[in-house]
């Protein structure tokens, strides 16, 4: 009932949908128009498609340049070391296990185009029934095997009009339910019903081929020209939701399987994640407050669409009868009502002015005007203007360069916006596919990537308590901002390099002058508050930076010097006592240990 209820609360959303895709598509609603005359021009300006397919582009750019998507970030020192192997693991991931640039892009073109995009994070693991055939030294080899094909994470797109929520949610997480709807083929549902994660009834293989999904997806086949006679696919509904199903008196995270048609349970199983998140991170192109759903592009440039279209239909249409020209003839002169005319047509007539050419209509090319005014506010509306867009415009061709600079970075605010959601939703995708690949055993597949050093590590790691991760790594991505960036990272890290050389040459230099004995105290004294100034303003600048391991670049500096003062102690009292019949460190010291007088010197010169 929950989810017949929000299926048909959302209709009218999902009309809007479907218009904003043919919309994206330049598909015009009628095949051939008969307004204002029969064969008017019937195009539709793809004003939705420049804007989404230029910030899609852009995006998919921007997340993708770099080889890793994830970076790893010890949120603790003692995780320095164990950031790097996670991530040079990821990134071995996303390439060959999770999926990611498929789903990425789906759910990314989905953003720019609807407003909200819902991206998924499930494990997969699945087993087939194989024959193989082999060939070896000792003939052939033939064998029937079950075999493990999928055993990994993976990240999916969940097209927005597949997951459901009730009218009332804010955020998915928090709202009393979640659904997905899900379809699988005849093989893909017996393989789970043998796995044992579905119990279906035996009366489903009745309603083969009469499952239907979403209207959208019949209405979007149908526009591909390619609509199916029939379904091949079974459609549930995967809900997540808290319910008191011990009867404990406190709700518990399950996740349920639900087939309307049968109406039955084909799955009723606690969340079998350890963080008991419901899995899918949601991002919005522009965000409604308190609203689930989002702003896109197809909602933002619509209205402007339209009008553009209208006002270059009418300016082609006007052209179309201008150059028309029609002909008007007395009666009786032999010329029929339906005279054919084409170009060389000979009028054989008794007065030249028997017939003669009437124009259809006057060309009017005002509207151009008020064309590209509404494509200025439709720029303005969405952001995407000439810098985001790439193109130059005379005003911008002839300032600085540093003018430029603050130009783009001020056209870039709406469209870093849409980033910081992006990043958002997948850097909590990324943490929960590193806590998969710790909850679920990989079985070793951690040296087969690594390697034997560095894979023992990082099967050391998988192996530790399910919330130390989150507690120590935090995984960003690595395009949202300049501070991931992998060479942006190397050259940071090359200041610091010079920083520190320099700040060690002068530390050595001021430690140089509190432990030399023929050093006055005063400056002895300065030079060790030089050493504790420095040290305190370096360890800053490090925290500044984000560095964990300051400890190991900066050591304690008094805890140096007091060392270094007791060895000088022992070392002046040996020298001392042997010299000075066991003067020691009572003995003078500083300027007046220097001596007074002797062979050569004089007390003025020393």
């Amino acid at each position: 009932d929950e989810i017949s209820r929000a299926e048909m609360e959302r209709r009218p959303l999902e009309e809007s949908w479907l218009k904003f895709e043919r919309a994206y598509r330049a598909i015009p609603e009628t095949e051939i128009r008969e307004f204002p005359f029969l064969g008017a021009a019937n195009f539709v300006v793809p004003m939705i498609a420049t804007d989404v397919d230029t910030l899609f582009s852009r995006i998919m750019g921007l997340l993708f340049t770099a080889e890793n998507l994830w970076t790893c970030k010890a949120l603790q020192p003692d995780f320095m070391e164990i950031a790097p192997r996670l991530q040079e693991f990821l990134a071995w991931a996303q390439k060959n296990e999770l999926n990611a640039y498929n789903a990425i892009a789906d759910w990314t073109l989905e953003i720019c185009k609807q407003g909200t995009g819902v991206l998924k994070q499930r494990y997969r693991r699945e087993q087939k029934r194989v024959y193989q055939f082999r060939e070896t030294p000792d003939g052939q080899l033939e064998q029937v095997l079950n075999i493990l094909l999928h055993d990994h994470p993976q990240l999916d797109h969940v097209s927005l009009w597949d997951f459901l929520v009730p009218s009332s949610a804010v955020d998915h997480q928090e709202a009393p339910w979640c659904a997905e709807r899900v379809g699988l083929t005849w093989g893909q549902l017996q393989n789970r019903a043998r796995a044992g994660v579905y119990q279906i009834p035996p009366n489903i293989g009745a309603w083969r081929a009469n499952d239907q999904g979403s209207t959208i997806t019949t209405e979007l086949q149908r526009l591909d020209g390619a609509s199916p006679a029939f379904s091949d696919k079974f459609y549930s509904w995967e809900t997540w939701l808290d319910f008191d199903i011990s009867g404990a008196g406190e709700p518990m995270s399950l996740v349920c399987t639900i087939h309307i048609p049968t109406m039955s349970y084909w799955r009723i199983d606690f969340n079998p994640f350890f963080n008991q998140d419901r899995p899918y991170s949601v991002a919005r192109f522009l965000r409604q407050s308190k609203r689930f759903y989002g702003i896109g592009l197809g909602e933002m440039i619509f209205p402007m669409q339209d009008e553009v279209t209208t006002t270059h239909r009418q300016r082609v249409d006007n052209r179309t009868l201008a150059n028309s020209v029609m002909m008007k003839a007395r009666k009786g002169i032999g010329i029929r009502q339906d005279e054919p005319i084409f170009p060389g047509r000979w009028f054989l007539l008794d007065d030249m002015a028997d017939v003669e050419p009437i124009n259809m209509g006057r060309n009017f090319d005002s509207s151009i005007q008020d064309e590209t005014l509404t494509m200025q506010i439709g720029a303005r509306r969405t952001g995407v203007n000439d810098y985001i867009m790439g193109s130059m415009e005379p005003s911008i061709n002839y300032g600085t360069a540093t003018m430029g600079v603050q130009q783009y970075q001020t056209a870039a605010k709406r469209f870093d916006q849409t980033l910081r959601e992006i990043h958002n939703a997948l850097a909590e995708s990324g943490t929960r596919v590193l806590e998969m690949y710790q909850q679920f055993n990989q079985h070793g597949k951690e040296y087969l990537v690594m390697g034997a050093q560095e894979g023992q590590m990082l099967h050391q790691i998988l192996q530790f308590p399910l919330d130390l991760i989150r507690k120590g790594i935090g995984v960003e991505l690595t395009a949202s901002s300049a501070a991931f960036n992998k060479e942006v990272e190397i050259r940071t890290n090359t200041l610091m390099m010079q920083m520190l050389m320099q700040f060690y040459n002068q530390m050595i230099q001021a430690a140089a002058y509190v432990v030399n004995p023929q050093v006055p105290p005063q400056i002895q004294s300065m030079a060790m508050h030089m050493i504790e100034g420095g040290s305190t303003l370096m360890r800053r600048i490090l925290d500044n930076y984000g560095t964990q391991d300051v400890d190991a670049l900066v050591p304690r500096m008094q805890e140096l010097m007091n060392g270094g003062q007791q060895q000088l102690g022992s070392i002046q009292a040996a020298l001392g006592g042997a010299a000075n019949g066991g003067a020691g460190l009572n003995g003078p010291s500083g300027m007046a240990a220097l001596p007074r007088g002797g062979p050569g010197l004089s007390a003025e010169r020393c």
